[in-house]
């Protein structure tokens, strides 16, 4: 069957279990047959280093769209593996507001608290209702992968709240976001 006849039948947790067994030649054929952002999500099932492996082969610019498709905590735990010059180059390669969200990550330590954060997040003021904050999320789409809270601010952008997604899907459409949020949440 090959590559090429099983690509778009697997997701890229089995790709990822997969790849460890394939042979140079086979990993080219599925990185040249997968979608960018299906390769992204394919490497972010991998363990960094094995991620950054496959990113050294990679042309250059090949190697910065997939990063810029990744999550930022995911790019820069694979960032990390790599070479502060090779790095660097695939930084410099990217969209420049990805690279510099990243880049903000990389200055932390990755054990930390600061190194496995993620930069994206939805903030709404509290006299949104919960229908048009779900709106909000599918505007943003795969971005809102990885969020669990929507973080509620006022108007000076101060943190007054936060609603778990679960209250957002549970909640009644009309009610506000205010009336459901967590007030004084823990920082």
């Amino acid at each position: 069957d090959g590559i090429e006849g099983i690509a778009h039948r697997i997701g890229p947790a089995e790709w990822a279990d997969l790849i460890p067994d394939l042979d140079a030649d086979e990993l080219r054929d599925l990185l040249d047959t997968l979608p960018q952002e299906e390769v992204s999500e394919v490497l972010a099932e991998l363990s960094p280093e094995a991620a950054a492996r496959i990113l050294k082969a990679l042309p250059a610019h090949e190697a910065s769209g997939i990063l810029g498709e990744m999550e930022p905590d995911d790019a820069t735990d694979v960032l990390n593996e790599l070479s502060a010059p090779l790095a660097e180059t695939l930084l410099s390669g990217m969209d420049r507001e990805e690279a510099a969200d990243i880049r903000e990550l990389m200055a932390f330590p990755p054990d930390t608290a600061g190194g496995i954060m993620t930069p994206a997040f939805l903030a709404v003021a509290p006299d949104l209702r919960l229908d048009q904050t779900v709106v909000a999320l599918r505007s943003i789409g795969e971005e809102a992968e990885g969020l669990y809270y929507v973080y509620v601010v006022d108007p000076d952008e101060r943190l007054v709240g936060v609603v778990p997604f679960h209250k957002l899907v549970l909640g009644r459409p009309e009610q506000l976001i205010g009336d459901v949020m967590v007030r004084e949440p823990i920082r």
